[in-house]
């Protein structure tokens, strides 16, 4: 038998939760869904990409299921914390089938940088530029996702401070291994874009006489 998914884990173990409620009793809505959720992109480190916008940060979230998942009250538990009263994301917040929800360091420089609003901002933290743990919580504390980055191999290591940020490949399932990571291909990252499944190769060639620009490799 095939080694089972970290997001087909999170599936199964919530449909045998559910499996224990009594007759009757109430359910959680999309509460299998919420194991589709899995942390998807993350920018610790701009430096010297761009001096104007060195100081923004963000992690992005993506929902890979087919049903809308409501994450009102969700948390991070490590890593950093979500800059409303209780910490938590608002009532009423719901990430949409194949979407995305972005937190930054810095909603103002982000704006300024991706022509858009975060979601949400982090409260006085930052992601840390050596690595670490992030765990995002569901309203009841269940963990939904966590994710031990590091800025040395056999992770990427050009996302410290190079200009890229660390991205999640769109072919793989298990976050939580490092070799299912990469780089992004442009500086800043590709914020709430398909995410490619690794850096492609590309080669010249040049046949009767008209040259070429071809993928060779990904």
């Amino acid at each position: 038998m095939g080694i089972m998914s970290r997001r087909v884990r999170r599936r199964v173990a919530w449909v045998a939760a559910a499996a224990l409620v009594p007759l009757g009793a109430a359910v959680a809505p999309a509460a299998a869904d919420a194991a589709e959720v899995s942390i998807n992109e993350i920018f610790y480190n701009a430096s010297s990409a761009d001096p104007a916008f060195a100081g923004v940060e963000f992690l992005e979230v993506k929902n890979y299921g087919a049903t809308d998942v409501d994450v009102s009250g969700w948390k991070f538990s490590a890593g950093i914390t979500i800059a409303t009263p209780d910490l938590g994301l608002p009532a009423g917040t719901m990430i949409p089938a194949g979407g995305f929800l972005v937190g930054t360091s810095d909603p103002a420089l982000f704006a300024a940088k991706y022509g858009f609003a975060a979601d949400f901002s982090f409260a006085g933290t930052s992601l840390s530029n050596g690595g670490e743990q992030v765990t995002l919580v569901d309203a009841g504390a269940a963990v939904i996702d966590a994710v031990l980055y590091d800025d040395a191999a056999p992770w990427p290591v050009s996302p410290d401070g190079s200009g890229p940020s660390l991205e999640f490949n769109s072919d793989a399932s298990d976050n939580a291994l490092a070799a299912n990571w990469h780089a992004s291909l442009a500086a800043f990252g590709s914020l709430r874009r398909r995410t490619p499944s690794r850096r492609c190769r590309w080669s010249s060639v040049r046949r009767r006489g008209i040259r070429r620009r071809v993928r060779i490799r990904c």
